[in-house]
C-alpha cells in the first residue's frame, strides 16, 4: 500500500521517457536504447508518478536480450529494469509496476513472461514470487553495459535465476 495515490504511466513518446528516465537512470546510453527500441515497437516503458516526480520504472521488453531466455520462453517477452528510488521504496510501488507490465502483456495477447533475477537479491525475489513468478530451473548470463567511472562503458555480467509466470 502506498501513503501517496501513485499513477502508473505508460511512456508513448521521448519527453515522458525523459521523464521517467532522468528520476531513475544516469545511464545516457540506456536511455538512448530506451527510445530507440520503445520507437520500434520493442519495448514499453512504464513510470510510477507520486504527483510530483517519477518514482520508479519497470519495462516490459517483448524479446529477451538472452538467447537461453528465448529458447526457453519462446515467444514471451521479459520483464526487466525494474527500479523504485531509495526514498519510495516498500510501499508497493515496485508491485504496481509489475501489475502493469503484466497487464499489458496479457492484453497484447502474451500467455507467459519471464524474467532474471540475481540469487541473493531477497527483496526482489519476494516480490516476483508474491506476484506469482516461479522458478524455471536454471540459471542463464544476464549482461548489460554501464559506465565505469570513466568517458567509457563496462560490460557487467551475472548469474540470474529464470522466473516465469503463466498470463
Amino acid at each position: 500500500m502506498t501513503d501517496k495515490a501513485i499513477k502508473i504511466v505508460e511512456a508513448h513518446d521521448d519527453k515522458t521517457i525523459d521523464a521517467i528516465t532522468s528520476a531513475t537512470s544516469t545511464l545516457e546510453n540506456y536511455v538512448k536504447d530506451l527510445k530507440r527500441e520503445s520507437g520500434a515497437g520493442k519495448l514499453v516503458l512504464f513510470g510510477a508518478y507520486d504527483g510530483i516526480s517519477y518514482v520508479g520504472r519497470c519495462v516490459l521488453k517483448l524479446v529477451p536480450d538472452e538467447e537461453k531466455v528465448r529458447q526457453l520462453v519462446p515467444g514471451q517477452p521479459v520483464l526487466v529494469a525494474l527500479e523504485v528510488v531509495k526514498d519510495a521504496r516498500g510501499k508497493g510501488i515496485g508491485t504496481a509496476l509489475c501489475t502493469a507490465v503484466l497487464q499489458k502483456a496479457k492484453a497484447l495477447g502474451y500467455e507467459k513472461i519471464s524474467l532474471g533475477v540475481e540469487e541473493d537479491n531477497v527483496l526482489a525475489r519476494n516480490l516476483y514470487e508474491k506476484i506469482g513468478f516461479t522458478y524455471a530451473g536454471t540459471t542463464y548470463e544476464a549482461c548489460w553495459d554501464e559506465p565505469d567511472g570513466t568517458d567509457t562503458m563496462k560490460r557487467v555480467c551475472v548469474e540470474a535465476v529464470l522466473m516465469v509466470k503463466v498470463l
